[in-house]
């Protein structure tokens, strides 16, 4: 952090991320890929369940296995049993904004089939991604979207990608 002005390290219980969103985009981007680069390499000389994630603005060290994607998987795992005397789900939205969200995307869209009594009925999901690039998504939201706390949506259309 010392050699890009405005980054910091954060610690969570699972993961160890070095954010620089506030730093000059730049040069941010430079040392991440370094970054990036140097842990992947230290990383292959040691046997920890560790891998690397590059994600907009940060980089961050997370166990492997383990992904929004993983998560997903797991809900909808779980859905049948906690749903036993309720309707079953019908409809899911997912909603992400940058490379880390497309294993959640393909998860909803291609994993996921109700069972059981449920197995006839449909299941309507959409997959918005907030960038227009290559994605699971068919749907982006124009960047100009923009949500503050109390405020409405300004400028933001749901478009196909």
């Amino acid at each position: 952090t010392w050699r890009t002005g405005g980054s910091h390290w954060r610690q969570s219980p699972v993961t160890t991320t070095w954010d620089f969103r506030q730093s000059d985009p730049e040069w941010g981007g430079i040392q991440a890929k370094g970054l990036e680069e140097e842990l992947m390499e230290a990383l292959q000389r040691v046997n920890v369940p560790v891998e690397v994630m590059r994600k907009k603005n940060t980089v961050q060290l997370v166990p492997k296995g383990v992904s929004k994607g993983t998560a997903v998987n797991q809900i909808l795992k779980e859905l049948p049993e906690r749903l036993k005397d309720r309707p079953s789900v019908d409809f899911a939205l997912c909603i992400g904004d940058d490379i880390a969200d497309e294993k959640m995307f393909k998860c909803l869209l291609e994993s996921y089939r109700p069972t059981g009594p449920q197995k006839d009925q449909r299941f309507i999901r959409y997959v918005i991604t907030l960038r227009n690039s290559n994605s699971y998504s068919k749907l982006f939201v124009q960047a100009s979207l923009y949500m503050h706390s109390g405020s409405k949506t300004n400028g933001g259309t749901v478009l196909p990608s």
